[in-house]
């Protein structure tokens, strides 16, 4: 089982400043492309160091390749589904397997600069 691995691309080099104050509110965006998905997570340093605070990040919803992607607040990264059939005997959502090629997702983060 290899380790999460995510690749963050966004044209801005820095987050945009939203309000002037400091600290101010600022904005940051573009894609993640989940490459070996594990569901033992890493965070996403690539966002969250972005900003003095753990940001609001907010995920398009569905990759690229098929998978529902959320974002979660408690180890900063992505998290990954897949849905079921079955909706009854294994519920609804089911976690994408370990060394899963989830694809890319968009993102946008809001947060403290």
């Amino acid at each position: 089982m290899a380790a999460y691995a995510a690749t963050v691309v966004s044209p801005l080099r820095k987050p945009l400043k939203l309000f002037a104050k400091d600290p101010g509110v600022e904005i940051y965006y573009g894609t993640v492309d989940i490459t070996n998905y594990n569901t033992t997570s890493a965070e996403i340093t690539a966002i969250t160091g972005k900003f003095r605070s753990a940001p609001v990040v907010i995920v398009s919803g569905v990759s690229d390749n098929g998978y529902g992607c959320r974002w979660d607040a408690t180890d900063k990264s992505i998290h990954a589904y897949t849905y079921d059939y079955d909706a009854g005997a294994d519920g609804a959502a089911i976690e994408a397997s370990n060394d899963t090629d989830i694809g890319v997702v968009h993102f946008i983060a809001v947060g403290l600069g």
